[in-house]
């Protein structure tokens, strides 16, 4: 993990997005690094932390983002 890290970091330091606009790769990749950043893997990559404040502050991340927990609770009442 910490070699991937260190190769998104200049690449997420050097834009905004992994691509040109905000997309689905943006509200993947963000949910990973929200992960590891619970645990404190990203306390050495400033880039990577801010990459996962942007995105998840964006209504389309918490849209998809409670999207996701809502299927997970119906298949769980199942």
């Amino acid at each position: 993990m910490v070699s991937r890290l260190k190769h998104l970091e200049p690449v997420l330091a050097g834009r905004e997005w992994l691509t040109e606009n905000f997309s689905i790769a943006d509200i993947a990749m963000a949910d990973i690094l929200r992960l590891v950043n619970r645990f404190g893997g990203l306390a050495q990559h400033p880039a990577c932390r801010d990459y996962v404040t942007r995105a998840t502050a964006r209504s389309s991340f918490a849209k998809a983002y409670a999207d996701q927990m809502a299927h997970f609770g119906a298949a769980d009442a199942a």
